[in-house]
Protein backbone atom coordinates (compact mmCIF):
# COMPACT_ATOMS: atom_id res chain seq x y z
CA UNK A 1 0.00 0.00 0.00
CA UNK A 2 1.12 3.50 -0.89
CA UNK A 3 2.36 5.22 1.93
CA UNK A 4 1.70 9.36 1.58
CA UNK A 5 4.29 11.13 4.17
CA UNK A 6 5.13 15.32 4.09
CA UNK A 7 7.90 15.97 5.93
CA UNK A 8 7.55 19.81 6.79
CA UNK A 9 11.21 20.82 6.58
CA UNK A 10 14.07 21.27 4.02
CA UNK A 11 17.42 19.86 5.04
CA UNK A 12 19.45 19.91 1.98
CA UNK A 13 22.01 21.89 0.36
CA UNK A 14 21.72 19.19 -3.13
CA UNK A 15 19.42 16.87 -4.04
CA UNK A 16 20.53 16.15 -7.42
CA UNK A 17 17.10 16.76 -8.64
CA UNK A 18 15.25 15.66 -11.88
CA UNK A 19 17.94 12.56 -11.71
CA UNK A 20 17.71 8.78 -10.82
CA UNK A 21 19.11 7.99 -7.49
CA UNK A 22 21.32 4.84 -7.14
CA UNK A 23 20.37 2.35 -4.85
CA UNK A 24 21.34 4.45 -1.09
CA UNK A 25 21.41 2.92 1.79
CA UNK A 26 20.24 4.58 5.31
CA UNK A 27 21.86 3.49 8.49
CA UNK A 28 21.30 4.63 12.02
CA UNK A 29 19.45 7.79 13.03
CA UNK A 30 17.72 8.14 9.05
CA UNK A 31 16.71 4.74 9.28
CA UNK A 32 14.84 4.81 13.09
CA UNK A 33 13.48 8.22 11.72
CA UNK A 34 11.54 6.96 8.81
CA UNK A 35 10.59 3.78 10.54
CA UNK A 36 9.15 5.49 13.36
CA UNK A 37 6.96 7.90 11.22
CA UNK A 38 5.82 5.12 9.01
CA UNK A 39 4.58 3.08 11.80
CA UNK A 40 6.61 0.32 10.88
CA UNK A 41 7.07 -2.21 13.61
CA UNK A 42 11.13 -2.32 12.84
CA UNK A 43 13.87 -4.03 14.70
CA UNK A 44 15.61 -1.72 16.35
CA UNK A 45 18.92 -3.90 16.65
CA UNK A 46 19.05 -4.39 12.71
CA UNK A 47 17.79 -1.63 10.95
CA UNK A 48 18.37 -0.93 7.63
CA UNK A 49 16.57 1.00 4.59
CA UNK A 50 17.27 0.76 1.12
CA UNK A 51 15.87 3.11 -1.28
CA UNK A 52 15.58 2.65 -4.71
CA UNK A 53 13.47 5.06 -6.85
CA UNK A 54 13.69 8.21 -8.82
CA UNK A 55 14.05 12.04 -7.73
CA UNK A 56 11.74 14.26 -9.32
CA UNK A 57 11.34 18.07 -9.11
CA UNK A 58 8.49 17.87 -6.63
CA UNK A 59 8.86 14.63 -5.10
CA UNK A 60 10.48 11.74 -4.74
CA UNK A 61 9.22 8.27 -5.06
CA UNK A 62 11.27 5.66 -3.80
CA UNK A 63 11.15 2.11 -3.21
CA UNK A 64 11.69 1.17 1.00
CA UNK A 65 12.94 -2.31 1.93
CA UNK A 66 12.96 -2.52 5.63
CA UNK A 67 15.66 -5.12 6.77
CA UNK A 68 14.44 -7.64 9.68
CA UNK A 69 11.23 -6.85 8.45
CA UNK A 70 11.47 -8.39 4.65
CA UNK A 71 9.23 -6.35 3.52
CA UNK A 72 8.83 -3.35 0.75
CA UNK A 73 6.68 -0.27 0.91
CA UNK A 74 6.37 2.76 -2.09
CA UNK A 75 6.75 5.85 -0.36
CA UNK A 76 5.87 9.41 -1.51
CA UNK A 77 8.18 11.75 -0.09
CA UNK A 78 7.06 15.99 -0.64
CA UNK A 79 10.08 17.94 -2.49
CA UNK A 80 10.50 19.82 0.73
CA UNK A 81 11.60 16.90 2.63
CA UNK A 82 14.78 16.33 0.77
CA UNK A 83 17.40 14.36 2.05
CA UNK A 84 21.30 15.62 1.95
CA UNK A 85 23.06 13.03 -0.11
CA UNK A 86 26.87 11.83 0.53
CA UNK A 87 27.84 8.88 -1.50
CA UNK A 88 26.10 5.82 -0.89
CA UNK A 89 24.64 7.06 2.83
CA UNK A 90 21.57 9.32 3.35
CA UNK A 91 23.66 11.09 6.52
CA UNK A 92 20.84 13.31 7.79
CA UNK A 93 16.98 13.92 7.89
CA UNK A 94 15.08 15.62 9.98
CA UNK A 95 11.35 15.52 10.95
CA UNK A 96 11.17 19.18 12.84
CA UNK A 97 7.21 18.79 11.53
CA UNK A 98 5.22 21.93 12.48
CA UNK A 99 4.60 22.18 16.06
CA UNK A 100 5.99 19.02 17.04
CA UNK A 101 7.96 18.96 20.16
CA UNK A 102 10.77 16.33 20.79
CA UNK A 103 10.14 15.04 24.08
CA UNK A 104 13.44 13.28 25.74
CA UNK A 105 11.68 12.29 29.13
CA UNK A 106 12.47 8.73 30.21
CA UNK A 107 9.89 5.92 32.25
CA UNK A 108 9.82 4.88 35.19
CA UNK A 109 12.41 2.29 34.56
CA UNK A 110 15.01 4.97 33.41
CA UNK A 111 14.00 3.64 29.47
CA UNK A 112 13.73 5.80 26.35
CA UNK A 113 11.54 4.84 23.08
CA UNK A 114 14.51 5.22 20.67
CA UNK A 115 11.91 5.13 17.72
CA UNK A 116 10.18 7.95 19.09
CA UNK A 117 12.80 10.99 18.75
CA UNK A 118 15.99 11.94 16.36
CA UNK A 119 18.63 10.25 17.03
CA UNK A 120 22.45 11.94 16.74
CA UNK A 121 24.58 10.50 14.28
CA UNK A 122 28.38 10.54 14.27
CA UNK A 123 29.13 11.92 10.80
CA UNK A 124 32.53 10.08 10.27
CA UNK A 125 31.48 6.48 11.44
CA UNK A 126 27.73 6.84 10.46
CA UNK A 127 26.62 5.05 13.44
CA UNK A 128 24.46 6.34 16.71
CA UNK A 129 26.27 8.82 18.20
CA UNK A 130 25.62 7.76 21.88
CA UNK A 131 27.49 10.04 23.94
CA UNK A 132 25.99 13.20 22.11
CA UNK A 133 22.16 10.94 22.40
CA UNK A 134 22.81 10.39 26.12
CA UNK A 135 23.38 14.15 26.69
CA UNK A 136 20.08 15.36 25.50
CA UNK A 137 18.58 12.65 27.57
CA UNK A 138 20.29 13.70 31.28
CA UNK A 139 20.07 17.18 30.66
CA UNK A 140 16.87 16.83 29.74
CA UNK A 141 15.83 15.07 33.10
CA UNK A 142 17.80 17.67 35.06
CA UNK A 143 15.91 20.03 33.27
CA UNK A 144 12.77 18.27 34.78
CA UNK A 145 14.18 17.64 38.13
CA UNK A 146 14.68 21.65 38.60
CA UNK A 147 11.31 22.05 37.63
CA UNK A 148 9.66 19.88 39.84
CA UNK A 149 11.48 21.43 42.90
CA UNK A 150 10.88 25.10 41.47
CA UNK A 151 14.43 25.87 41.08
CA UNK A 152 15.31 28.94 39.70
CA UNK A 153 17.95 30.03 37.77
CA UNK A 154 20.03 31.61 34.98
CA UNK A 155 21.59 30.25 32.20
CA UNK A 156 24.89 31.82 33.07
CA UNK A 157 24.89 30.20 35.87
CA UNK A 158 24.19 26.51 34.99
CA UNK A 159 26.89 24.03 34.06
CA UNK A 160 26.18 20.50 32.22
CA UNK A 161 29.29 18.26 31.32
CA UNK A 162 29.98 14.90 29.94
CA UNK A 163 32.36 12.76 32.33
CA UNK A 164 34.02 9.79 31.62
CA UNK A 165 32.97 7.14 28.70
CA UNK A 166 33.63 3.57 29.09
CA UNK A 167 34.58 2.53 25.67
CA UNK A 168 32.56 -0.12 24.10
CA UNK A 169 29.92 0.71 21.83
CA UNK A 170 27.43 1.40 23.23
CA UNK A 171 29.39 3.39 25.16
CA UNK A 172 28.47 4.01 29.02
CA UNK A 173 28.75 7.83 29.36
CA UNK A 174 28.40 9.82 32.65
CA UNK A 175 27.18 13.19 32.29
CA UNK A 176 27.04 16.15 35.72
CA UNK A 177 25.99 19.50 36.51
CA UNK A 178 26.52 22.21 38.63
CA UNK A 179 23.64 24.73 39.16
CA UNK A 180 23.71 28.11 41.31
CA UNK A 181 20.04 28.99 41.69
CA UNK A 182 18.43 32.78 42.10
CA UNK A 183 18.22 32.35 45.43
CA UNK A 184 22.17 31.56 46.30
CA UNK A 185 22.35 27.46 46.34
CA UNK A 186 23.67 25.13 44.78
CA UNK A 187 22.17 21.66 43.06
CA UNK A 188 24.67 19.09 41.58
CA UNK A 189 23.43 16.48 39.46
CA UNK A 190 24.59 13.17 37.82
CA UNK A 191 23.31 10.50 35.59
CA UNK A 192 24.72 7.59 33.16
CA UNK A 193 23.42 6.42 29.76
CA UNK A 194 23.69 3.16 28.21
CA UNK A 195 22.23 2.54 25.24
CA UNK A 196 18.41 3.76 26.12
CA UNK A 197 18.62 3.66 29.82
CA UNK A 198 19.20 6.66 32.37
CA UNK A 199 20.73 5.05 35.09
CA UNK A 200 21.99 6.23 38.54
CA UNK A 201 20.38 9.87 38.15
CA UNK A 202 20.18 12.14 40.69
CA UNK A 203 19.80 15.94 42.10
CA UNK A 204 21.92 16.61 44.68
CA UNK A 205 22.47 19.50 47.45
CA UNK A 206 25.56 18.69 48.46
CA UNK A 207 28.60 17.74 45.85
CA UNK A 208 28.12 13.86 45.95
CA UNK A 209 31.53 13.53 44.96
CA UNK A 210 34.63 14.60 47.17
CA UNK A 211 37.16 16.37 45.05
CA UNK A 212 40.94 14.94 46.34
CA UNK A 213 44.26 14.16 44.40
CA UNK A 214 44.48 11.26 42.42
CA UNK A 215 41.03 11.20 41.67
CA UNK A 216 38.38 12.08 38.95
CA UNK A 217 34.77 13.07 39.23
CA UNK A 218 33.01 14.82 36.72
CA UNK A 219 31.44 17.56 39.18
CA UNK A 220 34.76 18.08 40.76
CA UNK A 221 36.18 19.14 36.87
CA UNK A 222 33.46 21.35 37.36
CA UNK A 223 34.64 22.68 40.43
CA UNK A 224 37.66 23.06 38.67
CA UNK A 225 36.97 24.75 35.45
CA UNK A 226 34.89 27.38 37.50
CA UNK A 227 37.80 28.12 39.70
CA UNK A 228 39.77 28.73 36.77
CA UNK A 229 37.17 31.10 34.89
CA UNK A 230 36.76 32.90 37.97
CA UNK A 231 39.83 33.11 39.01
CA UNK A 232 40.78 36.64 41.00
CA UNK A 233 43.81 37.78 43.06
CA UNK A 234 46.05 34.91 43.47
CA UNK A 235 47.56 34.03 47.28
CA UNK A 236 50.92 32.89 47.11
CA UNK A 237 53.22 30.69 49.49
CA UNK A 238 55.21 32.75 52.30
CA UNK A 239 58.67 31.78 52.74
CA UNK A 240 58.48 29.17 54.89
CA UNK A 241 55.32 27.72 53.29
CA UNK A 242 57.17 27.14 50.13
CA UNK A 243 60.21 26.02 51.91
CA UNK A 244 58.66 23.10 53.60
CA UNK A 245 57.00 22.32 50.20
CA UNK A 246 60.29 22.37 48.44
CA UNK A 247 61.45 19.88 51.18
CA UNK A 248 58.82 17.62 50.33
CA UNK A 249 59.23 18.13 46.57
CA UNK A 250 62.85 17.59 46.71
CA UNK A 251 62.52 13.85 48.68
CA UNK A 252 60.06 13.02 46.11
CA UNK A 253 62.08 13.16 42.87
CA UNK A 254 65.32 11.43 44.75
CA UNK A 255 63.26 8.19 44.74
CA UNK A 256 60.89 9.42 41.21
CA UNK A 257 62.19 9.45 37.78
CA UNK A 258 61.02 12.47 35.84
CA UNK A 259 61.79 11.59 32.22
CA UNK A 260 64.27 15.08 30.43
CA UNK A 261 63.97 17.38 33.23
CA UNK A 262 66.70 19.47 34.59
CA UNK A 263 67.53 18.94 37.95
CA UNK A 264 66.32 22.64 39.36
CA UNK A 265 62.74 23.64 39.90
CA UNK A 266 60.89 26.73 41.83
CA UNK A 267 57.92 26.38 43.35
CA UNK A 268 54.66 27.72 43.94
CA UNK A 269 51.02 27.97 45.28
CA UNK A 270 47.97 26.13 43.39
CA UNK A 271 45.34 28.35 43.85
CA UNK A 272 42.48 25.19 44.40
CA UNK A 273 41.51 23.65 47.90
CA UNK A 274 41.00 20.24 47.78
CA UNK A 275 38.76 18.26 49.96
CA UNK A 276 40.79 16.80 52.95
CA UNK A 277 43.85 18.33 54.76
CA UNK A 278 46.00 18.99 51.61
CA UNK A 279 48.54 21.31 50.43
CA UNK A 280 47.97 22.32 46.49
CA UNK A 281 51.36 23.10 44.93
CA UNK A 282 52.68 24.13 41.29
CA UNK A 283 55.87 24.98 39.97
CA UNK A 284 58.57 24.44 36.97
CA UNK A 285 62.11 23.30 36.06
CA UNK A 286 63.91 25.89 35.46
CA UNK A 287 64.45 26.07 31.53
CA UNK A 288 62.59 27.96 29.06
CA UNK A 289 60.10 24.63 28.32
CA UNK A 290 56.33 25.41 29.09
CA UNK A 291 56.32 21.38 29.16
CA UNK A 292 57.99 21.64 32.48
CA UNK A 293 55.55 22.90 34.89
CA UNK A 294 53.75 20.96 36.75
CA UNK A 295 51.53 20.45 39.89
CA UNK A 296 50.69 17.95 42.91
CA UNK A 297 49.63 18.22 46.17
CA UNK A 298 51.14 17.50 49.83
CA UNK A 299 49.87 15.52 52.82
CA UNK A 300 51.98 15.47 56.21
CA UNK A 301 54.70 16.70 54.83
CA UNK A 302 55.06 14.19 51.82
CA UNK A 303 54.28 14.54 47.93
CA UNK A 304 50.31 12.62 47.25
CA UNK A 305 50.09 13.62 43.75
CA UNK A 306 52.34 14.92 40.95
CA UNK A 307 51.79 15.51 37.62
CA UNK A 308 53.26 17.39 34.48
CA UNK A 309 51.05 20.06 33.66
CA UNK A 310 50.96 22.91 30.91
CA UNK A 311 51.12 26.59 32.35
CA UNK A 312 48.18 26.85 34.33
CA UNK A 313 46.37 29.95 35.47
CA UNK A 314 45.61 28.78 38.94
CA UNK A 315 49.45 28.68 39.68
CA UNK A 316 51.58 31.83 42.22
CA UNK A 317 55.04 31.51 41.59
CA UNK A 318 56.75 34.27 43.95
CA UNK A 319 59.21 36.30 41.86
CA UNK A 320 62.10 35.77 44.08
CA UNK A 321 61.28 32.11 44.68
CA UNK A 322 63.99 30.33 45.63
CA UNK A 323 65.95 27.70 42.87
CA UNK A 324 65.93 24.25 44.49
CA UNK A 325 68.26 21.45 43.25
CA UNK A 326 67.61 17.46 43.76
CA UNK A 327 69.42 14.53 42.81
CA UNK A 328 67.39 11.60 41.43
CA UNK A 329 69.02 8.39 43.38
CA UNK A 330 66.78 5.69 41.77
CA UNK A 331 63.64 3.71 42.94
CA UNK A 332 63.14 3.34 46.76
CA UNK A 333 63.17 0.11 47.93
Amino acid sequence: EDMQKMIGQNIAKNTNASKESDSVTVRGSPAYVICSDLALECDYENLTASFDGTIHDDEIIVSLYMEGRGQNYTVHLDADAVYMMDGDYIRDIKVETENRQVDYAVDAQGKIDLLSIPIPINEKYHQVDYGALGHLIAEHDLKSKLEQRDIAYSEENYTFRKGISLDSYPPYSGYCALVKSDDGEDYWYEGGFHYDTLSRSELYDVNPNSCEPNSFSCTCSIIKEHAINNVGALTYFDESQEKATARALQEYLKFTKVSNVPSQFVVGKYNFDYDGDYVSFCGKFVEPNTRNTFEGAIKDSKVTSFSMRPPMELCAINENAIVYDFEYLGNED
